[in-house]
């Protein structure tokens, strides 16, 4: 194909803002026999679908979208033989049939419910519950005929339930304010009693791991019931442990300077899991990318050849077979819902139409710098112009962006929006600034006091390496972010104004002093823990809130939000608008009415696209 020469930026795609609009997000997998299930959105609705063998997938749930929403929501819902659980949006936890029929709910309509887990035998359902700010594991019989049980409770937040194979033992992870999941988490367990009418009870219940400054998370007990295996990061990584019920030992079996898990983010996690030879399944991730293991309980690791073209495996599941399904994909191949068995590979759903060729996506390259500062290693995912029918003279104009969280990161999954600015002749480059996961604790936790500082430091250093190595031009660089991210967006615009020629915040904070009055309750002590406590570090918090520097602002700036965010309300956006109109400043912005924190509706994914597009020419390339 003779290419075309065109401007960087420019370049046309077939992936086109309506084609990102079409995009479908998965979130969890599961068997029932040799049937798959799996969660998938698109525009706003959450449905269950499922594939029998030799049947095309349909979907379950007509009348009701299957969306957790304890915190940022994860953990929808559950299977159990021919039966689904599923939460609704509108707080309650449904049931029904795999076969026939349609969603009934089996619990009042009150709260918010998370993780529904059901017991060996299918009669109970334990689930996360949060109402008026207060957590709690409750139990509902799986029909639905009694009131729910609270049946553990005292703690700030739960997660993760899980049940014993004989049913007579309950595990999950609690933790407490100030603490987030990943600062300090607990593994607790204790015994389930039934009382002579059947209906369940807790016996005493004890701290298996963690603590204050350890954090814990996804138990799982064995096929036989004798071990528990969980997640720890107390060696400074995410390593798998294991508890011997019977004996009390505790012992490590995996190390390395790598993780095994992610973040506790949302409900529903599960990076790991038991096979019925009592052998574990886990996906260790090393600089973003992930290989498979099996792992013996005498700690022996044995490496399992996975199909190349894939660089990322989520929410693993195995079926009695021995079918192992996962949501796979990696930087040149799109997300999908795919099954492995017998060396075969079957891809059961897309998340998108793949009619482009995987040599038409950018490679993504990992690339490491120094801090000028400190000399400390600072990480980011790089993706150059990827375009076959087009070339360009010179330096792409590029797109840093700023994950949110701000403890998140940036790994090797398929990265959709990177992909369509390169497809346009854009360079894009994922930072992993100093406080992301992936790099081990204490690369995470040194952004404990200093947000605000770290992560505008390494977006600036970021930008001057892409310069100095030749990727990029100094006036050639924007900078993106959404959430945490969109706050570091604001805060390097106005402490480092002129770095980049123009800014994206979607959804970010402005204000740190009223975030932390509005936020929800998942992370209403986050800030204190990232900057110091009130009133104390009130100097620190209106230092690093970019409300009291908006004077010093140079670059030409679009700003996001949604109407209904619960997590960055609204008027975070409002009032740095206001003060960027008032003195005169270039600004853009957009306001969805139906969107909370991030967009779901496929109009306002397009509409997003298309004028973060024509920002970013009109500064990037035209200006």
């Amino acid at each position: 194909m003779k290419q075309k020469t065109c401007a960087y930026g420019l370049w046309k795609s077939e992936l086109s803002p309506k084609m990102m609009a079409k995009n479908i997000r998965f979130e969890d997998v599961a068997w029932s026999g040799e049937s798959l299930l799996w969660r998938e959105e698109r525009s706003g609705w959450g449905a269950i679908l499922i594939q029998r063998p030799g049947q095309a997938p349909t979907e379950l749930n007509t009348q009701v979208s299957a969306q957790g929403c304890v915190g940022y929501g994860g953990g929808s819902f559950a299977v159990h033989e021919d039966q689904l659980y599923f939460c609704g949006r509108d707080g309650r936890l449904y049931s029904m049939s795999i076969v026939k029929g349609f969603e009934k709910p089996i619990t009042p309509k009150f709260g918010a419910i998370g993780s529904p887990t059901p017991s060996p035998n299918g009669k109970w359902i334990a689930y996360i519950h949060s109402d008026e700010g207060c957590d709690r594991i409750a139990l509902i019989d799986s029909e639905g005929k009694n009131w729910p049980i609270i049946l553990v409770s005292g703690a700030d937040f739960y997660m993760q339930p899980a049940w014993s194979p004989d049913g007579n033992r309950l595990a999950w992870i609690a933790w407490d304010h100030p603490n987030m999941p990943w600062d300090g988490a607990r593994l607790e367990s204790a015994e389930i009693l039934y009382m002579d009418d059947g209906s369940p009870t807790l016996g005493p219940v004890s701290t298996l791991a963690g603590g204050k400054s350890i954090s814990v998370q996804q138990p799982a007990f064995s096929p036989s019931g004798q071990f528990v295996a969980y997640l720890s990061d107390e060696s400074g990584y995410l390593h798998l442990y294991l508890q011997d019920l019977q004996t009390a030992e505790r012992r490590q079996l995996t190390r390395g300077a790598y993780d095994y898990a992610g973040p506790a983010w949302v409900q529903g996690i599960r990076s790991f899991l038991w096979s019925s030879d009592e052998t574990i399944i886990a996906f260790p991730q090393q600089k973003g990318r992930m290989e498979m293991q099996r792992i013996a309980i005498d700690g022996q690791i044995f490496s399992v050849d996975m199909p190349p073209h894939y660089s990322i495996f989520l929410q693993p599941a195995i079926s009695k077979q021995g079918a192992l399904a996962v949501i796979a994909s990696s930087n040149q191949v799109p997300t999908r819902v795919v099954s492995f068995r017998e060396d075969k590979e079957y891809i059961h759903a897309f998340s998108m139409v793949e009619r482009l060729p995987s040599r038409e996506y950018s490679v993504m390259e990992s690339l490491t710098w120094a801090d000028p500062a400190s000399g400390e290693p600072v990480f980011g995912n790089y993706y150059p112009p990827q375009n076959e029918a087009f070339c360009s003279q010179g330096l792409p104009p590029t797109i840093l962006c700023i994950h949110g969280g701000p403890t998140s990161d940036s790994d090797a999954r398929f990265n959709v929006r990177a992909q369509f600015f390169t497809q346009r002749g854009f360079a894009v480059m994922e930072l992993n600034y100093r406080g992301s996961s992936g790099y081990g604790r204490e690369y995470m936790q040194c952004l404990k006091g200093n947000w605000g500082r770290y992560d505008v430091e390494d977006a600036v250093s970021a930008a001057r390496f892409l310069v100095d190595t030749g990727r990029a031009s100094a006036d050639g660089i924007a900078i993106m972010g959404g959430s945490a991210g969109g706050y570091t967006v604001l805060q390097a615009i106005t402490d480092c104004p002129g770095v980049f020629r123009a800014a994206v915040c979607l959804y970010g904070v402005s204000n740190l002093f009223t975030l932390d009055q509005a936020t929800h309750k998942f992370e209403s002590e986050y800030c204190s823990g990232l900057l110091g406590s009130l009133p104390e570090a009130a100097d620190v918090w209106r230092a690093r809130s970019p409300i009291f520097k908006v004077d010093q602002i140079q670059d030409s700036v679009l700003v996001f939000h949604g109407a209904e965010d619960k997590a960055v309300p609204i008027e975070q956006a409002e009032v740095i608008v206001n003060s960027l109109r008032e003195s005169g400043k270039d600004c853009e912005y957009h306001v969805y009415p139906n969107e909370g924190h991030g967009w779901r509706r496929s109009e306002n994914i397009e509409h997003f696209y298309k004028k973060t597009l024509e920002f970013l020419v009109n500064r990037l390339v035209l200006g």
